[in-house]
């Protein structure tokens, strides 16, 4: 029988038998096939690709490795001898007092295995980095263009030896990072990232970009609002990335892709609603809600829970920060998790002077790595657990004081630190605050390191002595070399005495007397009056001074309540002088500040029906002892027509009738008088009426309505409630203090 061949194939006299025609034409199985671990039937293309429509690749495999010197018994034990005795010497002990002989020799060479003492010395051109300055750890570190994994596994240390190809062993860990778009998720594997956010789709987000223009404007906004505080990205490298990938985005990768992205979000949340729409013509929402889109699909489509890529990392780091407002903080600290593990895998828990990395991408993963604690810990005090998480291995060791103009992807040697200040001088404040916090002894309290300022087992000298010294340190290294009129500067003279008296707020806070029958003494009293008034302006300041308000979205989220409380609670029997003026402004400036929150959906929370009731009950405490001694009063607060506006809303809609409240004042009324609460908003038990739809004022408010007034300057603060409205607040909403 005559063979029939394809149209257009010439007819040759020659039969073509089965055993001919199945002969395989390679001699090891496709990429795709390997990397599936199927069965390849090694033709061109092998039938699995011709299935899928896959390029079908042929990669040769390499030479087998020679093969080591196999290390005797004899030393091995000599090895672990000696190993032994620097360890005695370490401790003080000679060994020699305990033996008649040295130790034997171990046949004058070291071991040759692999572990964190050595480097590799293969002939491939991949580095491959394995030192740490821990001589018993297993650790390595693979790294290769921007990819990198860190291997501190006695499996995984091992298996990696056994691969061909450094670069196998990233294929292997994070094989989601493919750049071809038309890769099948079948080819990867499945891919977790949905549990974040939607199902893959691996689907390009060219529509999504801006145009150049307002790329442009994104990147400007960034330098000039986020980049200063955060420093987690070399600025002059990513400039000429985001150059290049603005006039064709269709030739972004997508580690740069996801990057573009968060930076677009981060700076929308540095701009105001009217700075936006001047912009982009567009309002913030709107924008906001197209560019988180993509940032999530992007970070999805870089494979971000598999990822080994630094660029992919800080576009996740950017990310968590744009959404820190937007979404709420027990979210916030998961996903902080994820980022931690993450930057685990990678390896930026450990120094990259150790592990043999540039001096480029050594610098820049200090500075990632501590910013991820930053945020980390931040996270964690929101979310409302003290704990952040301990990695004992870690040995990163802070950024240095340059410029990121001082950086280069090229160079070999360190960079000098300045003497003066730099472009660093805000994340170095932040990371000698968190220095000078770990090394305090951590308590067993809920709150970790913070617990010794509570903790009553530590004494107030001891407390004030390491406060004093963290206050020597800031001033010595920041604030004496810092320019007012430099915003930077500015910013980070007012971080660094801020947490300095947030500290001794913490420290001397009245609630370590609470249940203990003692009393506040009253110079002690007015120490901690002044400090809370410190507290109060330092927390106010970056939005009041014009030149730090592109700064202000990092400190929306702190609200001093602490300070505020303190403050109000004392004003109940401060009524004339310069302090209770100021006392009074601060009250009003910091509360003006949550008018938003207070009149939408928060309104309703229990804290601030309880700093409603706490500021109009102080304040007509304040009206009522000034017109008994015949003083004029300090200059009516704005916040208070606000509340009573709010009051009125309140009352209208009816809304409120169902909440019980314990108002932190202990007690206000008798016990066994104690009225259910029909109106939380201002007087407990008192139905206040207003007429429909006017203006509360203060003024034309008959303040004899609201009784019980002596008795709330009589009663004491129950600091324990309010910590726990303050705590329940901060889990719902992302406020918190931020160093």
């Amino acid at each position: 029988m005559s063979e029939t061949l394809a149209p257009g194939v010439p007819t040759t006299g020659v039969a073509i038998t089965p055993a001919l025609y199945s002969r395989p034409a390679h001699s090891h199985s496709c990429t795709i096939c390997q990397r599936r671990k199927v069965k390849c039937d090694r033709q061109e293309p092998c039938s699995n690709c011709a299935r899928a429509g896959s390029e079908c690749i042929y990669r040769a495999p390499r030479p087998p490795r020679r093969r080591r010197r196999k290390v005797t018994a004899e030393e091995i034990l000599g090895s672990r001898l000696r190993r032994y005795e620097e360890i005695l010497k370490q401790n003080g002990i000679d060994p020699s007092v305990y033996s008649r002989s040295d130790a034997p020799a171990s046949g004058g060479s070291d071991l040759s295995i692999r572990t964190a003492e050595t480097l590799a010395a293969d002939d491939s051109q991949e580095r491959l980095t394995t030192r740490t300055d821990d001589q018993s750890s297993t650790g390595r570190l693979i790294a290769k263009d921007g990819k990198s994994v860190y291997l501190d596994n006695h499996l995984w240390a091992s298996v990696s030896n056994e691969l061909q190809d450094e670069k196998d062993v990233l294929q292997e860990l994070s094989d989601a990072e493919s750049d071809e778009f038309g890769q099948s998720d079948s080819e990867v594997g499945p891919d977790a990232s949905s549990l974040l956010f939607d199902p893959p789709s691996r689907r390009s987000l060219i529509l999504l970009h801006p145009n150049p223009v307002h790329v442009f404007r994104f990147w400007q906004t960034f330098l000039e609002n986020v980049h200063p505080l955060t420093k987690i990205v070399h600025a002059p490298s990513i400039q000429q990335h985001i150059l290049e990938a603005a006039g064709d985005p269709s030739k972004i990768g997508r580690d740069l892709e996801a990057l573009m992205f968060s930076i677009y979000c981060i700076s929308l949340i540095s701009l105001q609603d009217d700075e936006v729409r001047q912009s982009f013509g567009e309002p913030r929402s709107t924008l906001l809600a197209r560019y988180r889109r993509g940032a999530e699909l992007a970070l999805q489509n870089a494979g971000i829970l598999r990822t080994s890529n630094l660029m992919v990392l800080q576009a996740f780091m950017l990310y968590l920060l744009s959404m820190r407002s937007l979404i709420d903080p027990h979210t916030v600290w998961s996903l902080t998790g994820i980022a931690v593990r993450i930057s685990q895998r990678i390896g930026l828990h450990k120094d990259g002077s150790n592990i043999g990395l540039s001096v480029f991408e050594t610098e820049l993963r200090r500075r990632m790595w501590h910013q991820m604690l930053i945020i980390d810990a931040t996270a964690a005090r929101q979310s409302g657990s003290g704990h952040v998480m301990f990695i004992p291995a870690a040995n990163t060791k802070a950024p240095l004081n340059v410029n990121d103009s001082d950086l280069d992807p090229h160079m070999t040697e360190p960079p000098r630190e300045h003497s003066g200040l730099t472009e660093m001088v805000f994340c170095l404040t932040r990371i000698q605050f968190g220095e000078w916090l770990r090394q305090q002894p951590q308590g067993s309290g809920f709150d970790g390191h913070w617990s010794f300022l509570a903790s009553p087992n530590i004494s107030l000298a001891q407390k004030d002595e390491a406060i004093d010294k963290l206050e020597a340190m800031l001033e010595e290294k920041i604030v004496n070399h810092c320019d007012p009129a430099i915003p930077l500067h500015f910013i980070s003279t007012v971080l660094a005495r801020s947490v300095v008296s947030i500290m001794r707020l913490n420290a001397h806070h009245p609630r370590r007397y609470q249940g203990t029958g003692n009393m506040i003494a009253p110079e002690e009293r007015d120490k901690i009056f002044l400090v809370c008034l410190q507290v109060a302006e330092y927390a106010i300041l970056v939005h009041t001074t014009p030149s730090t308000k592109r700064y202000s979205w990092h400190a929306d989220n702190h609200t001093p309540w602490d300070a505020l409380l303190f403050i109000l609670s004392e004003l109940r029997h401060r009524f004339q002088g310069k302090e209770v003026e100021k006392a009074w402004s601060l009250i009003d400036a910091n509360c003006v500040r949550q008018y938003q929150q207070m009149i939408g959906p928060w309104a309703k929370h229990p804290l601030h029906i309880a700093v409603r009731r706490l500021i109009l009950h102080t304040w007509k405490a304040h009206i009522d002892e000034c017109a008994k001694i015949n003083i004029a009063p300090v200059p009516r607060p704005q916040i208070i027509p606000i509340l009573l506006e709010q009051q009125t809303r309140t009352s209208q809609t009816g809304s409120a009738a169902a909440y019980t409240l314990n108002v932190p004042l202990a007690p206000v009324y008798p016990a066994a008088a104690a009225p259910v609460l029909d109106d939380p908003v201002l007087v407990e038990g008192q139905g206040i009426q207003y007429s429909p739809g006017a203006m509360a004022d203060l003024d034309h408010l008959d303040l004899s309505l609201i009784d019980g007034v002596s008795d709330f300057r009589d009663s004491p603060m129950d600091w324990d409630q309010w910590d726990n409205l303050v705590q329940q607040f901060h889990q719902y909403t992302n406020e918190s203090f931020e160093y």
